[in-house]
């Protein structure tokens, strides 16, 4: 055996100390990574619960009878004046703030329907 400094024999309890600090600032560092994981997931489970919450459609709105309306209030002079292609996207369009009403994606479809009908004048 060479000279060693006094405590540096292997198996020490100097030795083992310094294996034991070490794991335990492994286990800070790997305890802290879960805590990581935790929060990220709680705040990306928040999210999703807050974004499910807006995408329901609106109780007190009917949207059937947006729609019908809508047709019923267009001028019948605007409408027999407008072109085909101009009849088919107005159309469509209206059939699509239909369907994203019914669906619970849109928040405001009565002011859609009316900004629809000021664009059909």
């Amino acid at each position: 055996m060479g000279c060693r400094p006094p405590g540096a024999e292997c198996g020490s309890d100097m030795q083992r100390a310094r294996r034991h600090l070490d794991s335990s600032r492994f286990g800070a560092r790997r305890r802290s990574c879960v805590c990581c994981v935790l929060k990220s997931a709680v705040c990306g489970l928040v999210a999703l619960c807050l974004m499910a919450g807006a995408g329901l459609p609106q109780p007190d709105f009917d949207c059937g009878k947006a729609y019908k309306d809508f047709w019923k209030n267009l001028d019948r002079e605007t409408y027999a004046k407008m072109p085909p292609a101009q009849l088919v996207v107005l159309s469509r369009r209206a059939l699509r703030i239909y369907d994203a009403c019914q669906t619970g994606d849109l928040e405001d479809a009565k002011g859609l329907f009316e900004r629809l009908a000021r664009l059909a004048k």
